[in-house]
């Protein structure tokens, strides 16, 4: 595991003693490939707080902020920092569901003639287990036509995650849901229902958005 202490907090010396003597729990708690970074900022009243941001290999990243006396109680660090692990997998296992889409929407639009442009765009994520993380997103451009693919939360109640199809004849949104298979169509017409994800559906609901 390789921890970071940015410029704002090495010129600190007292805290940042603080938060090397902490380094030996964090190397406990969070897995030895992640890199972890300690910064110094201040809160909205002017406090000085410490910032940890943790990242892996597979895209996960998790952000927290801790007040200087949290470091003195050891089992509340400990339970914290095991949630900032718990969102950072989140957020990776996130990610990879995504990309796992993405690949298939690239499979599926095939059939389309001419085939459309695609790319990937990386959009910025707020939520609160994890702070800010990158997130990728497709844009689909079909002749004067185009729509996006844009991830919203991986934190949905009731599912593994959301995400909306963007354009004129939008928004579309799809729940990722595990459990139950994968991802699926939330169907707001009366009656409300799920329906799975199907490449046919998907191209239906592609151009539906676009229009």
């Amino acid at each position: 595991m390789h921890i970071e202490k940015r410029s704002p907090l090495s010129q600190d010396e007292w805290l940042l003693s603080a938060v090397a003597e902490k380094d030996r729990l964090l190397e406990t708690v969070v897995d030895g490939t992640t890199t972890a970074s300690w910064d110094l900022a201040k809160d909205e009243k002017g406090r000085p707080i410490l910032l940890l941001d943790l990242r892996d290999q597979s895209r996960g990243e998790a952000q927290a902020r801790f007040a200087p006396d949290e470091l003195a109680n050891e089992a509340h660090l400990s339970a914290r920092l095991s949630s900032l692990k718990g969102a950072l997998q989140r957020v990776s296992g996130w990610n990879k569901e995504l990309e796992k889409l993405y690949a298939d929407i690239r499979s599926w639009l095939t059939v389309w003639q001419p085939p459309p442009y695609i790319t990937e765009e990386t959009k910025v994520v707020v939520e609160e287990p994890s702070g800010p993380y990158h997130v990728p997103m497709l844009r689909i451009e079909r002749g004067d036509k185009s729509m996006a693919v844009e991830p919203i939360a991986c934190w949905v109640v009731g599912a593994d995650g959301s995400l909306d199809l963007q354009g004129p004849g939008g928004p579309m949104t799809l729940l990722l849901m595990k459990q139950d298979g994968g991802w699926f169509w939330v169907d707001d017409r009366r009656p409300y229902k799920l329906q799975p994800l199907t490449p046919e559906l998907f191209r239906d609901l592609a151009e539906a958005c676009m229009e």
